[in-house]
């Protein structure tokens, strides 16, 4: 009875907690942070090392900067906002060393190579160490190479000047320096660090990254009560406290912050944030998924050591005029390895050591250093000299070494040509083994032992092409089995032979002395081993680097390719002058047609900008970096890691956009060079593959040099290019025969343009590539390049493609997708025809998947211990399954054998009969189950719906297969491609230059100048017509008046204000005499909107003119008259004209002057309706004409454009209604009237010839077109007083749907 009290109490108490820790629940109560949210990233800690030292900097000095709450955009990585070069020190060792690690591993060379056949006095190497080496020997030892790493973050578009590897001396030389001369910006002597993990409370880990979160340990209870509601000071306080408490020393408070100081006293602010957020915990029960915790994060001030030989992280000077300053702490003196065996190499030094110990133990020598050792403690002075010194200087070493690599070297001109053969016999028994037309059955070890008459007899059973494929391959096999022999012979004799006879072979059995005389007195060069410091430098995002870059002491490499950091990947333009110094190696990124699937920088992760203005005395383009660079750094492709063949895999963008004419440019060293492998010592062909930056410009390497034997650049300035039409290559060849297209630099590289691409983009480049997959499937090479090339390709270019072409064609990639393509068309015929029979719809085999998916297999195998799991589940599987009728797809199975019904069938009958007795016959049942899914949703891929999905994805998947770089001929596609289409950045310069051009030709804001100039004189046209004389009857009339017309167009806008004087008179005979002048100054400008297509840009023309005319009014019959008059119109205008696109604006100005003459003829009848009011007909007709002058801009991209004379023919006619009153003293009228206008003639303008300023060639600039077919309303208001004075206003509105016009006028003047 106790007993079982004790348990019910038990049990009342476990389930009265359950949950009694209120920091644990089923929902969280704060923020629930990301998965290793407290991880830096290298770039996010590489920006935020450098960012808080430069706010803290920056706060000292008065600036409130924020740098670094700009660079946490950690999702999407991006620190667009950021106008600094942070620099990440990266020592990616596994043992936590930050002093170095392995950059590159131990690199042994061969026995068959240089190395291998040199040899090192031993005297010298325990004497003289690395320093008895000469330093072509040195460099081809093998080496293992250690250091650090820096990674230097440029972000989109921040440049550098200077970047500088200094020694701790001439590090704090160059400070005082730039402290002396003004020239710091910042200087980081140390870095802000995490005060780490120092949460010791055992259950830590019970959550998910508690430990890493709450560093302090932080309990909610002290949340709650010392933080939650209190201010920032009681807060400080409490984490001062706190960090005391475990661990942190040297902390300040001063009021609500907390400051430590560094060794010189200056107080450095801690970096501290406090977030209450809920860890989440999956295998926890329901109710404590979720944990309270306090994220903490504290940063505190750490110095660099300059005497540390424990972190190699050093000082940085970033200086006002843009450089950055980097202090190295290495001792760079050489220490040599000793490898000798399958171990780790040891010390030489050590090695050296260890002998002289085994000799004064009295052991007896086993190697060179022992040998030495002996000899020098048990012989003579004499002695020992004449083993030890004098053969080596009386020349019989030499003489013996050098006589070895001679005999070596013919017999290996011997073996060449014996290797070449037995190669290509090789792959003729290759060829023929793998011919499918080869007897099937045959093997050649079959064929290798037969007899001449066995192998007659065999051959007379066999076909003609069978006969033909074995009689070659006995024909090869025989040369490859002598040439065999051959080698084998030529390669003992270098290996062995000639080794023996001058005293280089080792003999472990049965040797002679005199056969390896010389190995106890030297050590092989192969054996030792470099033990090399240095730097690996990486470069990354965009930006420009355009001074020095001097990596310093040591074995120094640069990395500079796709990293996919940030936005915008890699792209480094190093200025034209820049230099690279103290670097062995540049690996390089970026390749042929690489804009998806391996690079969002484009082609190259490298560019090269050229200073145009500088030529040698060659006439040579000569000025960028690497004029003055090393000339010995050996660029290579990224993917050499893996194989040497990939080594030229890469290119380098020079900025040819630069260059406004044809020429060369000496890149300073040699483009193709050699280079021997340590390991292979093999010598490798190696050149640097460069390419213009321009759809304008070729680069061809034509194998030319200078007279200082550096290579050579051809740079063609293309005549035209194919995507533009006619008419805009025209206007581009008259950019380019002026020798100015490097003015339009910005708009012809690619190094500038975007990396990211619109969903339009991406379908049109989706286009380009999947009809690239169907001609590779349907049509010949030379169909291909006439329909699909984007080029004008040359002959040579046109041959490589064609090669290119027939590879691809014939590749087993693009044979398989036609053969799927025509297997697809197959069954789709097959599914058409099954789908309309009614046994396949009666299978309904759509509803019977949805059953059988309707099971969790999953789960059901979790729970297959449960008897009535299994039985109820197994019923359910039975009743499904034998739902379908398996008659019926026997019978269909056989009828359409290609779709699938046989698996399907066998699936069914395996589920149908498998019985089940106990979990392990139900686990086979659900793998039988699952069986029948996968076969059902096979047979349903042959739908009609999906067949024909499949056909309509076929060429789609193609490319995507090429590509992925998945197949043996995707490097084929990738030049193919390269060679024939833009990339997506060079279709943006395609359409920013068509964008510029046009704006030469079919936008240019002369077209609208005559138009000007025709307004401003048609304006004086009208106003003979408007002169009312129903208010006076008075002989002499003078009047002024001011108009204001203003024009709108789609694109376009101005006001011409005109003044204008007036006099008539009128004759004993009725007709009126008068004459005017006037002057007219106007100012009209572009109004583009910006789009997708076009940019705004605002050219505009600001002018005067000055008008004299005359006219005469003459009565013909009662109320009717005729009116006709002359002018002559002088104005000279300047014009601003401005061509923009996205990445440029360019601003020319030119001055135009117009003689217009007009003259015009009309008729008005009035007719009274009643007293004080009549109506107005009016009808005239005008010609103008426009002679524009021609114009020589100066600017940018200024152009000559040529005199043109315009004529117009313009129509008018309509009717007013006019009412006159009467008043004391005065009298009054108003009209209103409605016209139509026409352009007769004229309007059409014709096109202007212009061109480049200093060109050969000219286009025309499209004429205005717009008509003048218009609505005219016309108000008019005139008051005549008895005095003689007189005065009015007018209103004038012109429309039609290209252009509305709106004149305002006041007038006054005075009758006699």
């Amino acid at each position: 009875m106790k007993k079982n009290m004790l348990m019910l109490m038990m049990l009342i108490a476990i389930s009265s907690y359950s949950n009694t820790n209120p920091n644990m629940s089923k929902d969280p109560h704060y923020r629930v942070p990301l998965t290793n949210e407290y991880v830096e990233a290298i770039e996010q800690k590489g920006y935020n090392d450098f960012l808080r030292i430069v706010d803290e900097q920056n706060r000292k000095n008065g600036i409130i900067s924020n740098y670094t709450n700009k660079a946490t955009k950690k999702a999407s990585r991006l620190h667009d906002n950021v106008d600094l070069v942070p620099v990440a020190h990266v020592v990616d060792s596994s043992d936590g060393n930050e002093w170095k690690y392995i950059l590159e591993g131990t690199k042994v060379p061969i026995s068959d190579s240089d190395a291998g056949r040199s040899y090192q006095r031993t005297e010298k190497l325990i004497t003289q160490g690395a320093k008895g080496i000469n330093n072509d020997n040195f460099e081809k030892m093998g080496y293992e190479r250690s250091g650090y790493q820096n990674r230097f973050y440029l972000g989109n578009g921040n440049s550098v000047k200077d970047i500088i590897y200094l020694s701790k001396d001439n590090f704090s030389k160059e400070v005082e320096k730039a402290k002396n001369t003004n020239n710091e910006r910042f200087l980081i002597e140390g870095v802000y660090k995490s005060i780490g993990s120092r949460n010791t409370t055992p259950d830590a880990d019970a959550y998910p990254n508690e430990k890493q979160t709450n560093l302090l340990d932080i309990k909610m209870d002290e949340y709650y009560s010392k933080i939650e509601g209190k201010s920032r000071t009681e807060v400080a306080a409490f984490l001062k406290e706190k960090m005391e408490e475990k661990g942190v020393t040297g902390l300040i408070q001063k009021g609500d912050e907390l400051y430590t100081r560094d060794s010189k006293g200056n107080e450095w602010k801690v970096l501290w944030s406090l977030e209450p957020i809920s860890l989440h915990k999956s295998s926890a029960p329901d109710d404590e998924r979720f944990k309270d915790t306090i994220f903490t994060r504290i940063f505190t001030y750490n110095e660099f050591d300059d005497n540390s030989t424990t972190d190699s992280a050093g000082k940085k000077l970033y200086t006002k005029d843009g450089s950055i300053y980097l202090q190295d702490k290495y001792d760079y003196n050489p220490e040599l390895l000793l490898k000798d065996g399958w171990g780790e190499p040891k010390k030489l030094s050590d090695k050296i050591a260890e002998a002289q110990e085994n000799i004064d133990n009295g052991e007896l020598p086993s190697n060179t250093f022992e040998h030495y050792f002996y000899d020098k403690k048990n012989m003579t002075e004499a002695a020992f000299n004449t083993k030890w010194v004098t053969p080596f200087e009386n020349g019989d070493f030499d003489r013996d070494l050098e006589n070895l690599r001679k005999e070596v070297k013919e017999a290996k001109e011997r073996l060449a040509p014996i290797e070449k053969v037995y190669k290509e016999a090789q792959e003729k028994t290759k060829a023929a083994l793998n011919d499918p037309a080869w007897p099937e059955g045959v093997y050649w070890w079959t064929l290798k032992y037969m007899s001449d008459s066995d192998f007659e007899t065999f051959l007379s059973t066999k076909t003609e092409k069978e006969k033909e494929l074995l009689k070659e391959w006995k024909k090869y096999s025989a040369i490859e089995e002598e040439k065999s022999d051959e080698i084998y012979a030529i390669n003992e004799e270098i290996t062995e032979t000639i080794p023996k006879r001058y005293g280089f072979y080792k003999s472990y059995w049965g040797g002679s002395p005199a056969d390896e005389k010389w190995l106890d007195r030297v050590l092989q060069d192969s054996k030792i081993i470099r033990n090399l410091l240095g730097k690996n430098i990486q470069f990354r995002g965009r930006g420009r680097i355009e001074g020095t870059i001097d990596l310093g002491e040591g074995s120094n490499q640069i990395e500079i390719e796709e990293q996919f950091t940030g936005r915008y990947g890699t792209n480094i333009i190093l200025g034209p002058y820049a230099k690279i110094l103290n670097v062995k190696k540049v690996w390089v990124g970026g390749q042929l047609g690489s804009d998806s699937g391996v690079s969002i920088s484009g082609r190259a992760s490298l560019s090269l900008d050229i200073d145009a203005t500088k030529k040698n005395d060659e006439g040579n383009f000569y000025q960028h970096a690497l004029k003055d660079s090393d000339p010995n750094i050996l660029f290579i492709s990224r993917s050499r890691i893996i194989t040497l063949d990939e080594r030229n895999q890469f290119q380098i963008e020079m900025m040819t956009s630069r260059i406004g004419e044809d020429g060369a440019i000496d890149i300073g060293r040699k483009i193709d060079y050699k280079y021997t492998d340590i390991v292979t010592g093999k010598e490798y062909d190696m050149t640097i593959p460069f390419i213009s930056d321009s759809i304008a410009h070729s680069l061809v390497d034509n194998k030319k040099f200078s007279k200082n034997g550096t290579s050579l650049l051809d740079v063609k300035i293309k005549d035209e290019i194919k995507r533009l039409s006619p008419e805009e290559n025209t206007v581009y060849r008259s950019i380019k025969n002026a020798k100015k297209l490097s003015v339009l630099s910005e708009t012809l590289t690619t190094t500038n343009k975007r990396t990211t691409f619109s969903v339009a983009d991406e379908n049109k480049n989706e286009e380009k590539l999947t009809n690239l997959a169907i001609y590779l499937k349907t049509k010949d090479a030379d169909e291909l390049l006439n329909d699909l090339s984007q080029f004008n390709l040359t002959s040579t270019e046109r041959d490589e493609m064609k090669k290119l072409i027939e590879n691809i064609k014939d590749s087993d990639t693009v044979k398989n997708n036609i053969k799927k393509e025509k297997d697809l068309n197959d069954k789709l015929k097959l599914a058409e025809k099954l789908e309309k029979t009614s046994e396949y719809q009666s299978l309904n085999l759509d509803s019977f998947l949805t059953d059988i998916k309707a099971f969790n297999i999953p789960n059901l195998r979790e729970n297959r211990e449960d008897e009535t799991v299994r039985n109820e589940n197994t019923k359910k599987i039975k009743e499904i399954v034998s739902r379908l009728d398996t008659a019926t797809l026997d019978k269909l199975k056989d009828e359409y054998p290609e779709l699938n019904f046989d698996d399907l069938l066998t699936a069914v009958n395996n589920v149908k009969n498998q019985d089940v007795a106990d979990k392990w016959d139900f686990g086979f049942l659900l793998n039988k189950l699952e069986t029948l899914q996968t076969a059902t949703k096979k047979q349903l891929d042959y739908t009609v719906e999906n067949l024909t999905k499949s056909l309509a994805d076929i060429n789609k998947d193609l490319y995507k297969e090429l590509e992925g770089y998945t197949t043996s001929i995707s490097k084929d596609y990738q030049n193919l491609k390269g060679k024939i289409y833009y990339t997506m950045r060079e279709e943006e310069v395609l359409t920013e230059l068509k964008n510029m051009l046009n704006q030469l030709s079919d936008r240019n804001i002369y077209s609208k100048l005559n138009k000007i100039s025709k307004n401003e004189i048609s304006t004086y046209t009208n106003i003979p017509f408007e002169v009312t004389h129903a208010l006076t009857d008075k002989k002499h009339i003078a009047r002024g008046g001011f108009i204001s017309n203003r024009t709108v167009q789609d694109n376009f806008k101005g006001n011409i204000y005109t003044a204008y004087g007036l006099y008539e008179k009128t004759a004993e005979s009725g007709t009126k005499y008068g004459f005017m002048i006037g002057g007219a100054n106007t100012k009209h400008n572009e109004v583009y909107q910006r789009s997708l297509t076009t940019v705004a840009t605002e050219s505009d023309i600001k002018g005067v003119s000055a008008y004299v005319g005359g006219y005469f009014n003459k009565p013909i019959v009662n109320n009717l008259n005729w009116i006709t008059g002359v002018g002559a119109q002088y104005g000279t205008y300047k014009v601003r004209r401005e061509m923009r696109n996205n990445y440029q604006d360019l601003h020319s100005e030119g001055k135009v002057n117009t003689n217009a003459l007009n003259t015009y003829s009309g008729l008005i009848m009035n007719y009274p309706i009643q007293e004080d009011v009549f109506v107005q007909l009016k009808a005239l007709l005008a010609y103008t004409m426009v002679k524009q002058s021609k114009v020589n801009e100066s600017g940018d991209l200024p152009l000559d454009i040529s005199a043109k004379t315009y004529h117009y023919v313009d129509g008018e006619a309509g009717i007013s209604f006019n009412k006159i009153f009467y008043g004391d003293n005065l009298r009054s009228s108003i009209s209103a009237g409605a016209y139509g206008i026409t352009g007769l003639a004229g309007y059409k303008n014709g096109d202007m010839d212009a061109k480049i300023d200093g060109s050969t060639s000219s286009f025309g600039i499209k004429g205005d077109r717009i008509k003048k077919d218009a609505v005219k309303i016309n108000l008019d208001y005139n008051v005549q007083t008895d005095i003689g004075y007189n005065y009015g206003l007018e209103g004038t509105y012109i429309s039609n749907s290209k252009e509305n016009n709106v004149k305002i006028g006041i007038k006054a003047g005075y009758t006699f």
